[in-house]
């Protein structure tokens, strides 16, 4: 399999669907602007996005226990991957029914602020979302089976199906809706790609239902996934206290965080997670043959080029943000104060994104060895770390205070997880910033260039449409001349000729 090459097709199909869903967002803005409304759309999805993360205690590790099952014995792997299926499903429904009956403590424990009008709206939106968990569960087990098949790009074409549904609930369903149609197109959604990836999988592999509803693997599986499940999921209360805090902040400050922290979750969607995936599929592999020096060396080359990506990023949202949220949403019920907040949240958070697309890679190592206690310990670490800061912030800088905190808990974590993983992987962060400096310098010189146009057009129309263009293409040409090495990796076809 040529990595280089499923890594850019993802990148390229992940670009396409990210920025529909930007498009989304944007439509969403403007529908609702910084709002009650969006407060309790952005509270019910971290609700959906915690039970997301429950209901993974079956399958979080799924893809390194299914390779070393699929090396001793394919056919029975696929039998065991049907039966996987099964407990997901049953898994979800058993969520959705507690969830259901105990909405209103939820409610409280995401936005205890929240007055008695938003509680009520909350808790619309969360039990429609519920029923797209089950069909959201059921797809993200699938897709992995999929994607430690080295099946990549279907399931990523699949989530094109969000946000064209959401956009077409903005107009159609909105009207009588309210903010709970975009909660509807969510059941339509998932349910549309449930059923897509079913048929893909039945086409393409050799897995077929069965009357098996019980493996003798599951209860390794189920051991090492719960453990991973509860790492993660004290992870996400991080997300629960940001929102907790924020419902207690000026209306509008839940979706304020909530937009700054999408437009950073769009580019680790570019940057990062193309290349991350097809790298948890091979280092599952490398590591379960204890191929270590591959392991490194793999993990060295995408580190750095996904540094060069996120330093791209990084410089054309601190020179062109602006210009871009006042032609996005300026006229709507967007106000110049919201934009303006919107683009310091975002600039603070280019910290945190660089953070993360070095710590993806460690966590997937992680994830690879199924060492749950590690994360374990990392995510407690970084919720006391998070809840400290923000609890100290908060008080005098408001939402920026969330901010700063999320960038100063996720550095914390990242560190932590180096000392854990470099026992074995004997990679440099010495090494790391070094190669990484070039890109940073040609960043900041582009920043500069960027900015310095500014005043003589003054326009933003023009910024966009003539000078990005032009700038982006020049930026590409620097670092194609003088990052060759960062960005030659997972490219060589022999570099894993013995895996």
């Amino acid at each position: 399999m040529n990595l280089k090459k499923t890594t850019l097709s993802l990148s390229l199909i992940n670009a396409g669907s990210v920025f529909l869903g930007f498009l989304f967002h944007i439509l969403l803005g403007r529908r609702f602007g910084i709002s009650l409304e969006l407060d309790c759309l952005f509270a019910g999805l971290a609700i959906f996005s915690l039970l997301g993360i429950l209901n993974s205690f079956i399958t979080s590790v799924f893809i390194p226990v299914f390779n070393e099952f699929k090396y001793k014995d394919e056919k029975g792997s696929f039998v065991f991957a049907d039966v996987t299926i099964k407990w997901v499903a049953l898994s979800a429904l058993m969520m959705t029914s507690l969830a259901w009956v105990s909405g209103d403590s939820i409610v409280r424990v995401v936005a205890s602020g929240f007055k008695e009008e938003s509680m009520s709206l909350t808790l619309d939106v969360i039990r429609i979302l519920l029923i797209a968990l089950i069909f959201s569960s059921i797809t993200n087990i699938v897709g992995r089976i999929l994607n430690a098949l080295y099946f990549f790009a279907v399931p990523a074409i699949t989530n094109f199906i969000h946000p064209v549904f959401n956009i077409a609930a903005l107009y159609l369903l909105s009207p009588l809706f309210g903010i709970k149609a975009v909660a509807i197109s969510y059941v339509v959604s998932n349910s549309l790609q449930m059923c897509i990836l079913f048929i893909y999988i039945m086409i393409k592999t050799p897995w077929r239902p069965t009357s098996r509803i019980y493996h003798e693997k599951m209860p390794s599986l189920i051991k090492h996934s719960s453990k991973m499940t509860l790492s993660g999921f004290i992870w996400s209360i991080r997300e629960i206290i940001s929102r907790n805090i924020a419902s207690h902040l000026a209306p509008g400050s839940i979706a304020l965080l909530a937009y700054a922290e999408k437009f950073i979750s769009i580019v680790l969607q570019i940057a990062v997670s193309p290349a991350s995936k097809v790298f948890y599929s091979k280092v599952s592999e490398l590591i379960a043959a204890n191929k270590w020096l591959d392991v490194r060396e793999l993990f060295e080359r995408v580190s750095r080029a996904n540094a060069v990506i996120v330093f791209f990023f990084s410089a054309g949202i601190i020179a062109f943000f602006v210009p871009l949220l006042n032609i996005l949403f300026l006229g709507s019920k967007f106000t110049v104060h919201d934009i303006s907040t919107l683009f310091y949240l975002v600039l603070m958070l280019l910290t945190y994104l660089l953070i993360l697309s070095y710590e993806t890679y460690l966590v997937q190592i992680v994830y690879a060895e199924k060492k749950a206690h590690i994360v374990g310990i990392n995510a407690v670490a970084g919720v006391i770390v998070f809840s400290l800061s923000a609890y100290l912030l908060t008080r005098k800088y408001g939402v920026y205070g969330i901010a700063a905190s999320l960038i100063i808990s996720q550095l914390a974590v990242c560190c932590l997880y180096y000392i854990f993983i470099n026992k074995q992987l004997k990679t440099s962060i010495v090494k790391f910033i070094t190669h990484s400096a070039r890109g940073l310098i040609i960043s900041l010189l582009f920043i500069i260039a960027g900015i310095s146009v500014k005043p003589l057009l003054n326009n933003d129309i023009l910024e966009i449409l003539f000078v990005l263009p032009v700038w982006s293409f020049l930026f590409f040409m620097a670092v194609k001349v003088y990052m060759q090495k960062e960005l030659e990796f997972i490219g060589i076809k022999d570099m894993f000729k013995h895996g």
